[in-house]
């Protein structure tokens, strides 16, 4: 499967069906403790407030770990938890079980095409989701159209502006497939254009952790573990500590994700 926008829905479902229905550890630890996670969930969270009662709906939740972290940080909302397949809700099942979270649902639905009536939620979350939809303008149009006037949209994606877009360039240029079949990544004006398009207020740009894109290729090129690791590293001190005299601009515009945070007029 190359990276092209030829690549069809039903492909792209089944990489990730095979994705899903490996044996994934339920401990929150394997969940919560991945460094990925724990650098996007801090950024995410602080868009959210606390309203008692407000519906969260999470788009594409693959493992469903940060609507259920949701879930447990905000007991008084009510948490909606999607995705397209089965074999990924059967995962976030599995840990809002085991973590005994009563305030979250789980529903199968096609972002492209959902079943919810219009103005229906007050947030909507959707992390590295429709970069992975060839037909991602219905997709940011359709999860309009379920939020509440005045609600908020959360959309995060990967950035062309990092390391991993290299990876995936030199696959493209060698003609070999990717993992994950199609994967777009986004620039922050393409994040904006669509919100814009949309007639979406924009109130916030963010993005975190430009390292991980390094960490990646030190698991594909294994070869050369060893400098990733080291360059990895190096990145991350670097980011940590630029972001601190530069309001966070380094995670910000060169982060693995950018996220664009709009709201509904």
């Amino acid at each position: 499967m190359h990276i092209d926008e030829k690549t069809s829905q039903k492909e792209i479902n089944t990489v990730w069906q095979k994705e899903w229905n490996r044996d994934i550890e339920t401990d929150p630890d394997a969940f919560f403790g991945q460094r990925l996670f724990v650098e996007g969930y801090s950024v995410f969270k602080k868009y959210i407030s606390e309203k008692p009662g407000q519906k969260i709906l999470d788009i594409g939740s693959g493992t469903g770990r940060f609507g259920v972290k949701f879930a447990q940080d905000f007991p008084e909302s009510n948490i909606i938890i999607t995705d397209i397949l089965e074999e990924s809700l059967f995962v976030g099942k599995k840990l809002a079980d085991y973590l005994d979270v009563k305030n979250v649902l789980f529903k199968k639905e096609d972002v492209l095409c959902m079943s919810f009536p219009d103005n229906f939620c007050d947030v909507v979350f959707c992390d590295v989701v429709i970069q992975h939809i060839p037909n991602y303008p219905q997709a940011v149009k359709e999860m309009k159209r379920v939020l509440k006037p005045g609600g908020r949209m959360i959309v995060a994606n990967l950035n062309y502006w990092n390391f991993h877009s290299l990876h995936k360039f030199i696959l493209k240029i060698l003609n070999q497939p990717y993992e994950y079949g199609f994967e777009k990544n986004f620039t922050k004006k393409e994040m904006r254009d669509l919100m814009q398009t949309n007639d979406l207020q924009i109130i916030a740009e963010d993005g975190f952790y430009p390292a991980y894109g390094v960490y990646r290729l030190k698991n594909i090129y294994s070869k050369f573990a060893w400098f990733y690791s080291f360059f990895g590293k190096t990145i991350n001190r670097l980011t940590k500590l630029f972001d601190i005299f530069t309001n966070r601009y380094i995670s910000k515009n060169f982060g693995i994700e950018i996220i664009i945070v709009a709201e509904k007029k």
